[in-house]
Order: structure tokens, then C-alpha cells, then sequence
């Protein structure tokens, strides 16, 4: 039973972690917050109120909320830069790395953030109820 559970808090927080790798992807290259950011917001806040759902418990949710977030940043970080560096440079790469992590903890600090904190328990009340 406690086998079943890891795998599944895996499971959850990588599929969680992939989400939000998309949404991150689609908005770091334009490194202002427009009206496609909010859209995407939204899109992140229903996947953050099912995610809540499946977690079912607070503490477990915030621990992958946090850890699924640092993996999307990596992720997301190693997406934009690996192909710049073999392509055109090392040089371009790590300007490139400076440009998509301001604007990745921009967007979360500002836009995801506040919309995971209100979505994620809304689904963890859904899934008590």
C-alpha cells in the first residue's frame, strides 16, 4: 500500500511538473505579461484545482507543488539552452539562461504563485467534500 501511494505522488507531481513545464515554455520568450499569460494562468489554475484533487492532502501538495516547481524550471531552463549552445554558443547560452530565468521567476512569483495557493486547496476542499 505505501509502495502505491509513492508511485502515485510521483506520478501526480510529474505530470504536474510537465504542465507547468508547457506553460513556462510558452511564455519565456516573451518575457511580459499580457493578456496570453493570463490565459495560461487560468489553464494552470484548473490543472492546480485537479491537482489538489489527487492529492488530497495539504502538506503533500505544497512539498510537490514545490518540488514539481523547481523541476519545471530546470526543465524548462534546459529546453531553451541546450539547443542555443550547440547551435550558436556558449556565450549565447548563458545570456539566454540569464533571460529565461528572470522571466520564469517573474511569472511564477507573480502570476502562478497566487494562482496555486487559491486553486490547490479549492481542490483538496473538493476532494474532502
Amino acid at each position: 500500500m505505501r509502495v502505491k501511494n509513492i508511485v502515485r505522488f510521483i506520478f501526480i507531481n510529474s505530470l504536474y511538473a510537465l504542465s507547468l513545464t508547457y506553460v513556462l515554455f510558452q511564455h519565456v520568450f516573451t518575457g511580459r505579461i499580457n493578456v496570453n499569460s493570463f490565459i495560461y494562468a487560468l489553464f494552470f489554475g484548473l490543472i492546480s484545482t485537479l491537482y489538489g484533487y489527487l492529492a488530497e492532502n495539504l502538506k503533500q501538495a505544497f512539498l510537490g507543488y514545490v518540488a514539481s516547481v523547481a523541476a519545471s524550471i530546470f526543465i524548462t531552463i534546459i529546453l531553451v539552452r541546450y539547443p542555443i549552445e550547440a547551435f550558436i554558443g556558449s556565450l549565447a547560452a548563458e545570456l539566454v539562461t540569464i533571460f529565461v530565468l528572470r522571466n520564469t521567476v517573474t511569472y511564477i512569483a507573480f502570476i502562478i504563485f497566487p494562482v496555486s495557493v487559491i486553486f490547490i486547496p479549492l481542490g483538496i476542499y473538493l476532494s474532502q467534500r
